[in-house]
């Protein structure tokens, strides 16, 4: 299948880049990322009337809405590594979670933006260092990480798969309770190698208090930041507070309406960060990218959620997300565990919001990124520049793109 899609071509890049760097402008960067959150889940699109996220859908309002937005991977932590490194995770063998790490030889979109002089923040749920399901990559590579048949982290040969080793100067890592993080929720500059912490709060609230610490440490900085907000939501296991929870009262699956509450956590946690971007005055050069790193696990097969049980029942698959009406869920290769929520907002370039039905995929963040500092396109990325087309004015280089593209005859192969 062909899909149209507007290239940036090199006069286009330099005409952009050398308004950018004339005035010394370039954009702070966010990126938001849900964790498997089906497409149903964000209001704007009204496929279901029980979804509430009302900071999202003004975030659409200031810019670009897809309707036809793809990840690389039905899973998390391919997908990751597509977002972060720009390219198909199938390049460097990384098709499915347990063929991570992501390997050192690989150069992050971090990496690039640091290399120009970027402040980096990374917030969340990382999953692109070795773990107990990367076994068979240990044994051929850290042997040293295993003992008596198990996976058991060493700090020293963990490092280097680590975030501050992967472009990013300033990281608050964690998922669940426990943190690693080299700044505290004050925006007090900690050891730089970065400290565990314990912290037994709601995790989403968690996550976008170390979001907000880093926005105000750097809001005010002579040079741009980049943040990568990796959001545990609604990803198993279920949890959320009772302020979140009562926002969905009457009969339905209780896994729905935990899946919402988190979901709502999550739009207030983007929200605050917008409203502290505009009390700093930043907001209108801030691109900020939201997306999910997958589609829902339902796990009923082929898009049917299983039935409800407790939010502890570790046996359910179902995180109480909805891809309807998309065939699949996560894991698969349909529409339902690749097509994702997606919104890019940026005031000062994007001047006319809108929807746009044209299919992007999530390996555009990068050379759009890039462009928009600055910095010069690198042809081992597999994404293209979408500045054309979010912008509104196109060009002509526009072009036919395949969703197959690099695998089809006279395309780049992947390996």
């Amino acid at each position: 299948m062909l899909i149209q899609s507007r290239f940036w071509s090199p006069l286009v890049f330099s005409f952009f880049a050398a308004l950018s760097l004339q005035a010394n402008e370039r954009p702070n960067v966010i990126i938001f990322l849900a964790d498997d959150m089906g497409r149903a889940d964000l209001g704007i699109y009204k496929t279901l009337p029980d979804i509430k996220t009302p900071n999202l859908d003004a975030l659409a309002k200031t810019g670009v809405l897809f309707t036809d937005a793809y990840v690389t991977s039905p899973q998390c932590s391919p997908s990751r590594a597509g977002i972060l490194t720009g390219r198909y995770q199938e390049r460097f063998g990384f098709d499915s979670i347990p063929d991570g790490p992501l390997p050192l030889s690989e150069v992050t979109l971090p990496d690039r933006l640091k290399k120009a002089g970027y402040m980096t923040g990374m917030v969340g749920k990382w999953h692109l260092e070795p773990n107990r399901l990367t076994m068979d990559w240990a044994q051929k590579n850290c042997p040293e990480l295993i003992t008596n048949g198990k996976f058991a982290p060493k700090p020293e040969t963990m490092k280097p798969f680590m975030p501050g080793a992967r472009g990013f100067t300033e990281f608050y890592k964690g998922e669940m309770k426990g943190y690693f993080r080299n700044y505290d929720l004050n925006g007090k500059a900690l050891d730089p190698e970065g400290k565990n912490f314990k912290d037994d709060r709601f995790r989403v609230d968690v996550q976008t208090e170390a979001a907000l610490a880093f926005i105000r440490r750097h809001a005010g900085d002579q040079v741009p930041f980049f943040l990568y907000v990796a959001y545990y939501a609604p990803h198993v296991p279920l949890e959320a507070t009772e302020k979140y929870l009562a926002r969905f009262p009457g009969p339905m699956p209780e896994r729905r309406r935990t899946a919402l509450a988190m979901i709502s956590a999550l739009d207030e946690g983007i929200g605050q960060a917008l409203a502290l971007l505009d009390e700093k005055k930043i907001r209108d050069n801030t691109i900020v990218i939201f997306a999910s790193d997958n589609g829902a696990p339902l796990g009923g097969g082929g898009g049917t959620p299983m039935e409800d049980t407790p939010i502890d029942d570790e046996k359910n698959h179902w995180d109480g997300s909805r891809n309807d009406p998309l065939t699949g869920e996560k894991g698969m290769l349909a529409d339902g565990g690749i097509r994702v929520p997606m919104i890019i907002s940026w005031p000062k370039k994007i001047t006319k919001p809108r929807t746009i039905s044209e299919p992007v995929i999530s390996l555009d963040f990068a050379p759009t990124i890039l462009a928009a500092a600055g910095i010069a396109p690198d042809k081992v990325l597999d994404g293209v520049n979408l500045m054309p087309l979010l912008s509104g004015g196109g060009d002509d280089s526009s072009q036919a793109r395949s969703l197959l593209a690099f695998l089809e005859p006279g395309g780049r192969p992947l390996r």
